[in-house]
């Protein structure tokens, strides 16, 4: 369930905000594909974040 997934980012990031957010929207570009629609163009910090996790993926 999707919001459970959230509630879960969210808690490990332990009141750090910018944390939380940044995991919400990697999880939700790993449920439903933001970043093909360009929600994530101009944002540094996504771009970078799902950089990592791509890269990881082709491990």
């Amino acid at each position: 369930m999707l919001r459970k997934k959230i509630e879960i980012v969210i808690q490990r990031a332990a009141g750090n905000a910018q944390l939380a957010a940044v995991e919400v929207c990697a999880l939700l570009e790993e449920e439903v594909g933001l970043s093909g629609n360009g929600w994530f163009e101009g944002d540094d910090v996504m771009t970078a974040r799902l950089s990592v996790e791509r890269q990881e993926d082709d491990q």
